[in-house]
C-alpha cells in the first residue's frame, strides 16, 4: 500500500507539469517565445543582446566557468550556479556545466511529463519498485567555490520526487554491481528500469549468471524465503522480475535486441535526446522524440543551407545542428548534434538524434566519422555481440582495427577495408601508405572489458557509452588480443585526434 500511495504521489505531483506540456504541443512558437523570455529574465542579456549573440561552444564559456569556480558565482547568470555538473568532452576532456535552479526547474519542466505519460500508459508501474541508474558522470576532485557533481542520482529530481524516490526504489542508493543484483533480486515487484545506456544492464546480467549462486547465498542472509523462491526459478530474468513492465534506454543497437530477448514480454522505450547540457526530447507514453519546448529554447543550423532557424520552423526530412540556450548560463550553445524531424506530434517536431558531427577520428586526414563508423557496424555481414572501430599503431604508422565479439570473422577483414574506403580522405591516405590496411580482431567479453577498463579509469558505470567509433590508440593494449593471437604490441603513441 504505501508502494502505491508513493507512486500516486508521484504522478499527482508530475500532472500538473504534463497538462502544460500538453497544451504547449499546439502553440511550440508560443511556447518557445515564453521559454526564450523567462531565461533571458535571468541572464544578463536582453532579447536585442540575444539576437546579436553569435554561437558558441565550450571553449567560449571556458573563461566564466573558472571565474565561477574562483567565487565569481554570477559569471553566466543573474543566479548564483548549485554546482557545476561534469560531462565528458568528445576530444577535449572534461567539461563542466553550471546548474542553476533555473536549469533545474528546465530538466523538471521535461522529467514530470515524462514520468505522468509513463504513470498514464502503464497504470501497473504504480504498483511497483522502479531501478534508476541516472547519474551521467563521477565527481572529480577539483578547487572549485562551488561543489562539483551531483551526490546522488536522486539530486536530480524535486524535493517532492526525492522523498517519493526514498521508498519506491528498489536500490536505495548507489553501489556497485553485485549489490545493485542483490537489492534486484529482493525486489519481485520491480516494474520500472530507468538506465543510460541499455548495455549497463546486459552487463549485469551477464554477472547474474555467472555469480547466481554467490548472489543466492548473499539474498539468503537476508531473505531465506526469497532465496528459495529464485532457487527454484533458476537464473531465468524475466522470471525473477516477471512483472517488470518497461525498460527506459537509449535505443542503442545490438544491445537493445539483446535486452528485448532476455525480457520478451517488456516493453523498451527509447530515452529523448538527454545531455548534461541540456534536454532536447522525451518520450511521451508510446510517443517519442517529442521536443522538451517547455524546457529550453532551441535553434537549429540546416545542415543544407546554413540558416539559423527557431524550433517552429524546421521541417521534416531536414538535418540540423542543435543549438541550445539555457537557464544554466549556456546562450546559443552548440552541443555538435546533428538531429532530423522525424515528423510532428501535434504541432511540436519530433526530433531524432543522428550522431555527433564533431565525434571523427583524423590522425592523418582520413576523417572517419562516428556516423560512417555506425553504419559499418551496422551492416556487418554477420551476427555478433558487440563491434567498434579504432585507430591503433602498427609498423611506426596507424591503422584501423575492428573489435568484435562473434561466432565467425567470415570476410570481416575485406568488407571492412572496402567499406572504410567508401571514404575518400581514408582511400587518399591508403594510396598515400600513410595508414596501414585495416585489420580485424576478434574478442571474447569485449563489452565487459572495455567497461572494466573505463570503471578502472573512474568513470560511474551509468556514464559509460559505447560508441562504434573511439578516438584512442590504446585498446589493443587494454584488449589484450592481437588478430593473429600475439601478445599485444608494447608501442605507445598518443598522436593528437
Amino acid at each position: 500500500m504505501r508502494i502505491l500511495l508513493c507512486n500516486l504521489l508521484w504522478l499527482l505531483s508530475a500532472l500538473p507539469s504534463w497538462i502544460q506540456f500538453r497544451i504547449a504541443l499546439f502553440s511550440p512558437k508560443q511556447a518557445q517565445k515564453n521559454t526564450l523570455r523567462r531565461i533571458l529574465r535571468n541572464s544578463y542579456l536582453s532579447q536585442s543582446d540575444f539576437q546579436n549573440l553569435p554561437l558558441q561552444n565550450y571553449e567560449d564559456l571556458f573563461q566564466n566557468i573558472g571565474k565561477i569556480m574562483r567565487g565569481e558565482i554570477h559569471a553566466l547568470t543573474r543566479e548564483a550556479p548549485l554546482l557545476l555538473e561534469p560531462t565528458g568532452g568528445s576530444t577535449s576532456g572534461t567539461k563542466l556545466i553550471p546548474y542553476t535552479p533555473s536549469l533545474k526547474k528546465e530538466f523538471q519542466r521535461a522529467i514530470d511529463p515524462w514520468i505522468a505519460g509513463l504513470f498514464l500508459k502503464w497504470p501497473s508501474l504504480l504498483l511497483g519498485r522502479h531501478y534508476w541508474c541516472i547519474t551521467p558522470s563521477t565527481p572529480i576532485e577539483q578547487e572549485s567555490a562551488v561543489p562539483i557533481g551531483f551526490d546522488t542520482d536522486a539530486a536530480y529530481l524535486g524535493r517532492l520526487q526525492q522523498f517519493v524516490a526514498r521508498h519506491t526504489l528498489a536500490v536505495p542508493q548507489q553501489t556497485d554491481e553485485f549489490n545493485t543484483l542483490v537489492h534486484l533480486l529482493n525486489t519481485p515487484d520491480l516494474r520500472l528500469i530507468s538506465v543510460w545506456h541499455p548495455s549497463l544492464l546486459t552487463l549485469m546480467f551477464q554477472t547474474l549468471e555467472t555469480r547466481f549462486d554467490e548472489l543466492l547465498q548473499t539474498v539468503e542472509n537476508t531473505s531465506p524465503r526469497r532465496a528459495r523462491q529464485l532457487r527454484e526459478i533458476n537464473c531465468v530474468p524475466s522470471k525473477i522480475w516477471k512483472k517488470l513492465k518497461i525498460i527506459s534506454c537509449w535505443d542503442s543497437q545490438p544491445w537493445v535486441d539483446q535486452l528485448q530477448t532476455i525480457f520478451p514480454s517488456t516493453s523498451i522505450q527509447p530515452k529523448g535526446l538527454i545531455a548534461t547540457e541540456g534536454i532536447t526530447s522525451l518520450p511521451l507514453g508510446a510517443n517519442s522524440n517529442i521536443t522538451a519546448l517547455r524546457s529550453h529554447y532551441y535553434e537549429f543550423v540546416s545542415q543544407k543551407t546554413g540558416k539559423l532557424l527557431p524550433l517552429w520552423e524546421i521541417e521534416q526530412g531536414q538535418v540540423y545542428h542543435l543549438i541550445l540556450t539555457t537557464g544554466g548560463g549556456l546562450y546559443r550553445y552548440q552541443t555538435n548534434d546533428l538531429v532530423t524531424v522525424d515528423g510532428f506530434f501535434h504541432r511540436t517536431p519530433r526530433l531524432r538524434f543522428l550522431t555527433r558531427n564533431n565525434m571523427t577520428s583524423d590522425l592523418v586526414g582520413e576523417k572517419i566519422s562516428l556516423a560512417h563508423a555506425e553504419r559499418i557496424c551496422k551492416n556487418l555481414p554477420c551476427q555478433y555481440r558487440f563491434a567498434m572501430i579504432t585507430p591503433e599503431p602498427h609498423n611506426k604508422q596507424f591503422r584501423y582495427a575492428l573489435y568484435i565479439d562473434t561466432d565467425s570473422t567470415k570476410k570481416l577483414d575485406t568488407y571492412l577495408e572496402t567499406e572504410l574506403c567508401k571514404n575518400y580522405h581514408y582511400r587518399h591516405a591508403r594510396n598515400l601508405r600513410q595508414l596501414d590496411r585495416s585489420v580485424v580482431r576478434t574478442v571474447q567479453n569485449a563489452e565487459q572489458k572495455i567497461t572494466t577498463h573505463l570503471l578502472n579509469k573512474r568513470q560511474s558505470a551509468g556514464s559509460i557509452k559505447h560508441f562504434s567509433l573511439r578516438q584512442e590508440t590504446n585498446w589493443e593494449l587494454v584488449l589484450k588480443r592481437n588478430s593473429d593471437g600475439d601478445p599485444p604490441s608494447d608501442e605507445k603513441i598518443s598522436p593528437p585526434i
